[in-house]
């Protein structure tokens, strides 16, 4: 399974808000690495630490987006932050099953991630985007 890659396609033109989605990128990068290494002792404990890693960026980077969010009164800030909340329940979510042994973090749950960060960046982001560009003119 290929890494996700940052494309300018990403862009919300706010170069604070593409610095983290880079960032953003760049974690779940780890955690496929963390999954794929077969040159750590310990791979459930790397794995159990970029997923924390993954989950605190997360936190951040909705923390910071919805405060943007308001600053631009964005109308369709709940459904953006219903859709954050889900996401941060279902990674959580995979960490708890990890963490009690119940699922083996995968591949699949990587697919599932870059799917969703993908899908939320070029659909749901630009939608503030284009609201904020709009606001300014």
């Amino acid at each position: 399974m290929p890494k996700m890659e940052w494309d300018a396609s990403f862009s919300v033109n706010d170069d604070e808000i593409d610095a983290q989605h880079k960032t953003w990128i760049g974690t779940l990068n780890t955690l496929h690495d963390s999954m794929i290494s077969d040159e750590v002792e310990d791979t459930g404990k790397v794995i159990a630490a970029s997923l924390e890693a993954m989950i605190s960026y997360t936190r951040f980077h909705f923390k910071f987006e919805e405060e943007y969010m308001r600053k631009i009164n964005y109308p369709d800030l709940a459904e953006h932050l219903k859709l954050h909340e889900n996401f941060i329940a279902r990674i959580c979510n995979y960490d708890n099953d990890m963490r009690n042994g119940n699922v083996v973090l995968g591949t699949r749950t990587i697919k599932i991630m870059q799917e969703w960060l993908t899908e939320h960046i070029l659909i749901e982001d630009k939608k503030y985007a284009l609201f904020a560009s709009r606001e300014e003119h």
